[in-house]
């Protein structure tokens, strides 16, 4: 009997060309294919198409902003369905980010790194108790909304969130289903996937039930970490009272115009004032001040627009599930 491979069947796993041409020889998913393929069988459309999750990062964890997004989406049907604790180390960061990383500054990559550093992150898995014909992971991606403020909407999770930038975003959710089963591999192995995967399947709480559950075990990790505002405006505010000669450095300055500033020099000039390197303050003010962006370059898999996405998602009726049906 052939073993199926998770590139023999990621042609149905994404709308993107470019993705397929980026993954089809990328040996990271495998693992967690042939777990969820063992789990699942020719059921496995079941949950490629009818599961996600989100990724609470650690500023979501120092804002106590974990209970306000599982609320959110329980208000659209998501459930969640089982939770653990990660660590979005460098490695894990540059596999989940390496087709777009290229287009990213070292100061961008270095402080994302030292962002999630703060704290593990929080990893809830999502059953969507409203199915659609678009996979459960478009539909997150929808929801969360874009990383630039002008290209989402008032309601979209980013936004809902108070996102200032595109460094502190709160959350991660993969794209589509071929990016579902590739992050899931980054994150566990196959031991820990497979008892993920078996909570998931065995829950059958209803969804206010759950999000009580998840919430007070959120709840409870979030309480392990010290709180503390993301919030730029509240940041430089508080920092101008408690050290009045920091209110004319060239930190609040080059703020105030707009204008980059390296990390470098960034991290410089706080440490004059003993504000550490990996504290609060000195990231929220860093994730203002640098420059995201290579200028020039574009990243390996850019992704398309969400909507476009979705509406090929609509048509292709994914809700079928023949190529599981089919194994």
């Amino acid at each position: 009997m052939n073993v199926i491979t998770y590139a023999d069947v990621l042609e149905h796993l994404t709308m993107q060309s470019e993705k397929i041409r980026a993954y089809k020889n990328d040996f990271v998913p495998e693992e967690a294919w042939r777990v969820i393929l063992s789990l699942y069988g020719k059921d496995v459309g079941s949950f490629v198409f009818g599961h996600s999750f989100i990724l609470l990062k650690p500023e979501t964890i120092a804002r106590r902003l974990s209970c306000q997004v599982i609320s959110y989406l329980a208000q659209r049907s998501f459930a969640p369905v089982a939770i653990a604790c990660v660590e979005l180390s460098r490695n894990a960061a540059h596999h989940i980010w390496r087709f777009q990383w290229n287009a990213a500054t070292t100061d961008r990559i270095e402080l994302t790194n030292l962002v999630n550093s703060q704290s593990p992150s929080i990893l809830i898995m999502l059953r969507d108790c409203a199915p659609t014909s678009v996979p459960t992971a478009v539909k997150l991606w929808r929801l969360k909304g874009s990383a630039h403020a002008a290209r989402r909407t008032a309601d979209q999770l980013h936004s809902v969130l108070g996102m200032h930038n595109r460094m502190l975003g709160f959350v991660h959710t993969p794209d589509e289903p071929a990016d579902l089963v590739r992050e899931l591999s980054i994150f566990f192995d196959a031991t820990e996937l497979s008892m993920l995967l078996h909570t998931c399947r065995s829950t059958e709480q209803s969804i206010d039930d759950l999000v009580i559950q998840c919430s007070r075990a959120v709840a409870e990790l979030e309480s392990q970490y010290s709180a503390h505002t993301v919030n730029p405006n509240e940041v430089i505010q508080r920092l101008r009272f408690s050290a009045a000669s920091c209110a004319q450095s060239p930190v609040w300055r080059d703020y105030s115009r707009g204008q980059p500033m390296t990390l470098a020099k960034i991290l410089a000039h706080f440490r004059e004032y003993g504000l550490e390197r990996d504290s609060w303050d000195v990231l929220t003010i860093a994730a203002e001040l640098i420059e995201h962006d290579i200028k020039g370059v574009h990243a390996l898999l850019d992704a398309q627009a969400i909507d476009e996405v979705f509406a090929q998602w609509a048509a292709q009726n994914s809700q079928d599930y023949k190529f599981g049906k089919d194994l």
